[in-house]
């Protein structure tokens, strides 16, 4: 029975009986002689090895045509050592590559020599196969004139069929040699991912530098992409049975994954490249699938390189697939975490951050030193010069000695330690002088107060002392050290002051951080002012208070300078109070009216239908007083108060920003005037910018209020920084903060109570730059999140005294100073404003993660039976991962849960032109889209 015969009953056996057939189990990857083997002598190359390269700029490794050549040789003299190996044949052929074959990079101009072998592969008349060309898999060569980049040489030693002399010369294709190349072409083919099953394109250049391009299949002889014979009119006539042969032993090479001889590593390999998993077990974890795990010389593993993995940066937090060992990329290593979990959020990390990845990930990072949770409070020096303190685990430089004073440290207190004693300690930003140091650089006049971590300028040494401070309170350090601070506001004077520019003669009375013009001289007479009250000052300080008029804002009441009216501002419309009567009824006052020009109003639109209720989207904050006596129990209805579509009111959420400890001194200030009320009671009102500072008990219950609509809290006492920015405090707040002990988790919480929009605006589910679809969607989600929680007593129950924590496993709530970094994430919350997603009438509980590349999954599966009932329909999964999308985590996981919504999927839709809408339809199936306000 001849071979072929036995080779196509193989393959139909193959087919009949699947793929686990013995045939499979028992083909053999091609040996391939090495050039050490062979006795290449390195020495006399002179072309270093070169790739094809991507847009990146990266290397291309993968092969996308094979072509095989002959090397139209008459003489094969075989080895006398009686291996039946072509060696001495191979290594002439190389020299005569090296040195003497000629070709033209330019046309007439002839070159000698290609500096290396040309072809990458040859096969002998016994069938042993020789690797040519050094460089491996990829590898640029010098076989096809034009076509060098992206196809593989294979020449087989002889001539076969060609006219040499004017003599028609050809040999046998040995049945060795059909079966070496059929296996060879298979197996490359299997491992760069080469089709022969269609035509396709490939181009190169010809002599003149001109583009050429051939449709081809993946296997060609030389001719097919040259101006050749080669590889003869008999090897060219056998490439069609090569071929067919090849393409079946390619399906059976593409099951295989490889191992070292006694090594644990496994490797699969494909598009050219190696991927390398720590042990066959990691291979598995990770969904690799294989049909025969084949022992490779290392030699020919070194064939192909490595599987270039993603490049993480700086800051990346990483953990192996099925491993709980987590790792910080920093300064291009690895830094392996030992502490505890709440050491590793203490450092300034989020475990929701950490990144799974593969082996081979994590393993193309070296090992730097591991990381350990710092003592706190400790001050140490390793050179007996720089001192450095250690909070929140961090070591942090102490800067002068000027500082380490003001900082309260003593010399005593100092240890000596090594290096290696504290290279497991992360660095944190330098040591800074404290809030309320006054600073002053050597080299230049200007005195600072620091100012909530900023410095704050005083305009004059008047200015200075008239304040209350004390010149010899004032430090003088280095202008390095007073620059490490942002500037903030300058330095104001009180309420109450009068002020005038030097050379201008209208005066003006600062009244809390703005400018007040008093018209004429007999409104200051009137008010009982003595023009020895008034302080000359330089027109830039006195340019730098804000007018009222500056700025409109809403909520804000103004009329023009020339005419009676009272507007309420409210967004770009201005309402008119028709009379004093409902001006008074609504409780505002007459100091309040901001004067401005006509021209400023002009700006707006005015509602000139007189209004004797209030305008329809403007909500009267109800009084301090009032909100003090609600109880929790009535705060709770009023969230859960139907809302109708399209007629609805905005509700309130209760988010728990953090859980402090008895003892704890809370700080906190208000950027417009603002109440503290302690268990109902009035306890103290303040000026904006005023700090109020109370010491925590478990029978706590503060509350600040404001009457502005557009104040912000400030909880200076409360650190939440990102690892990426480290000077970003997430410590402001809108709406209303308090602090207030809960009997149900029996801690002190501090809670922002803040309408729900707002509360939208500070979320931090996902970053600037999103796509704007995508956005809208993910804020209908959040949204319609929140009122599902809001109408079911919120996500703790109803006796908890929040209804969601800022926490990623409810929805990441970063507050106020979230929107300068987000203006998106605010647009896409104001252009959906309303809007939710319902199922059967009541809002979705709308659960989203980062998604990973499979369907999304069933949440009765997933989070038990409280998802399991019919309600819960449109949380069934199922819904397939859009063609084309990209995916940061490869499955799914506890964290990355892949119920409901996924963003990395929904990303991509918005990029195809799919409406927000579009986009949560398809993975909620069955919702409506409902406008509730």
């Amino acid at each position: 029975m001849s071979e072929r015969l036995i080779t196509i009953l193989l393959i139909i056996l193959s087919f009949l009986f699947g793929a686990n057939f013995v045939f499979a189990q028992d083909l053999e990857v091609p040996n391939i002689i090495t050039r050490t083997q062979w006795g290449a002598d390195e020495q006399i190359k002179s072309w270093e090895p070169e790739y094809p390269t991507l847009p990146d700029g990266a290397s291309d490794f993968q092969a996308k045509k094979i072509v095989i050549h002959h090397t139209v040789s008459l003489q094969l003299p075989e080895d006398s050592d009686g291996t039946g190996q072509y060696k001495g044949k191979i290594r002439d052929i190389y020299r005569f590559h090296v040195f003497n074959a000629t070709w033209e990079e330019y046309p007439g101009i002839k070159q000698r020599g290609w500096g290396d072998m040309g072809y990458h592969y040859l096969v002998d008349p016994n069938g042993n196969i020789y690797q040519g060309r050094q460089g491996g898999n990829g590898v640029i060569g010098a076989h096809v004139y034009g076509f060098n980049e992206g196809t593989i040489g294979i020449a087989v030693l002889g001539t076969y069929g060609a006219k040499l002399n004017g003599k028609y010369e050809t040999m046998e294709i040995s049945p060795r040699i059909r079966d070496s190349l059929g296996k060879l072409v298979g197996w490359l083919a299997a491992v760069n991912d080469i089709s022969f099953a269609e035509k396709t394109e490939i181009c190169g250049k010809n002599i003149n530098k001109e583009t050429i391009c051939e449709t081809t299949y993946g296997l060609v002889g030389h001719k097919d992409i040259g101006k050749t014979l080669c590889p003869g009119e008999d090897l060219y006539n056998l490439l069609p049975e090569i071929r067919e042969n090849a393409a079946n032993f390619s399906k059976i090479y593409k099951g295989y994954i490889y191992q070292e001889q006694n090594k644990k590593p496994v490797y699969k390999i494909s598009d050219g490249v190696k991927e390398s998993f720590k042990d066959l077990s990691s291979f598995l974890n990770q969904g690799g699938q294989y049909e025969k795990l084949f022992i490779l010389p290392k030699t020919q593993l070194d064939i192909f390189s490595k599987k270039i993995p993603v490049r993480h940066s700086d800051g990346s937090l990483l953990r192996e697939f099925n491993s709980n060992e987590i790792y910080l990329i920093w300064e291009g290593k690895k830094r392996k975490f030992e502490v505890t979990e709440e050491e590793f959020i203490k450092l300034g990390f989020e475990t929701s951050k950490i990144k799974a990845v593969s082996f081979d990930e994590l393993d193309s990072f070296e090992n730097g030193p591991k990381i350990k949770y710092g003592k706190d409070g400790s001050l140490f020096t390793v050179d007996g010069v720089k001192i450095y303190f250690v909070e929140e685990g961090r070591t942090k430089l102490i800067t002068s000695h000027t500082l380490f004073g003001a900082l309260g440290f003593k010399i005593p207190d100092i240890e000596k330690v090594s290096q290696d004693e504290i290279s497991f300690l992360l660095d944190g930003s330098p040591m800074k002088y404290p809030d309320g140091a006054l600073l002053k650089a050597k080299d230049s006049a200007p005195v600072y107060l620091i100012d909530f971590g900023k410095k704050r300028k005083f305009w004059t040494l008047r200015q200075f002392l008239s304040l209350g401070y004390k010149w010899e309170q004032v430090l003088e350090i280095d202008s390095s050290e007073v620059s490490i601070f942002l500037d903030g506001p300058p330095m104001r004077w009180p309420s109450g002051t009068l002020l005038r520019a030097d050379g201008i003669p209208d005066v003006y009375m600062i009244i809390a951080g703005e400018r007040r013009l008093i018209k004429d001289s007999s409104e200051f007479l009137k008010r009982g002012f003595k023009w020895s009250d008034i302080i000359v000052v330089f027109r830039e300080e006195l340019l730098s208070y804000p007018s009222p008029s500056d700025k409109i804002q809403s909520g804000n009441l103004v009329k023009a300078e020339d005419k009676p009216e009272v507007y309420l501002v409210e967004g770009a419309q201005l309402y008119w109070i028709k009379s004093a009567q409902d001006f008074e009824k609504r409780g505002y006052k007459w100091s309040d009216i901001i004067t401005v020009t006509s021209q400023q109003l002009s700006k707006y639109s005015i509602v000139s239908e007189i209004v004797s209720e209030p305008p329809p989207t403007f909500e009267p904050e109800l009084t301090s007083q009032t909100k003090s006596k609600s109880s929790q129990e009535e705060l709770k209805t009023e969230s859960k108060t139907e809302l109708k579509s399209g007629g609805g009111q905005e509700s309130r959420i209760r988010i728990a920003i953090f859980s402090p400890d008895a003892g704890h001194r809370i700080k906190i200030k208000g950027n417009k005037s603002y109440k503290v009320y302690l268990g109902g009671a009035l306890l103290i009102s303040k000026e904006p910018g005023e700090q109020t500072t109370y010491l925590l008990d478990n029978d706590i219950h503060l509350k600040f209020e404001s009457e502005s609509l557009d104040n912000i809290f400030e909880i200076i006492s409360y650190k939440d920084s990102p690892s990426w920015k480290p000077e970003i405090n997430y410590n402001k707040f809108r709406g209303e903060i308090e602090i207030k002990y809960s009997p149900k988790s029996k801690k002190i919480w501090v809670i922002n109570d803040v309408l729900l929009e707002d509360y939208l605006r500070g979320l931090a589910e996902t970053v600037q730059g999103d796509p704007l679809e995508f956005l809208k969607a993910l804020m209908v989600s959040s949204r319609s999140y929140a009122i599902f929680h809001l109408q079911n007593n919120g996500k703790y129950g109803k006796e908890e005294i929040f209804h969601l924590k800022n926490t990623s496993s409810d929805q990441l709530y970063k507050g106020y100073a979230r929107e300068d970094f987000a203006p998106d994430i605010v647009k896409a919350a104001e252009e959906t404003r309303g809007q939710i997603a319902v199922f059967n009438d009541k809002p979705i509980r709308a659960l989203y993660s980062s998604g990973a590349p499979e369907s999304t999954r069933d949440a009765c599966s997933i989070f038990g039976s409280g998802f399991c009932d019919k309600s819960y329909d449109y949380l069934r999964g199922g819904i397939p991962s859009p063609a084309g999308a990209s995916y940061k985590r490869t499955s799914c996981d506890q964290v990355n849960h892949c119920v409901g919504l996924m963003a990395d999927g929904a990303r991509y839709l918005a990029k195809q032109d799919k409406t927000w809408q579009e986009i949560l339809k398809y993975y909620y199936q069955g919702i409506e889209i409902k406008k509730l306000y």
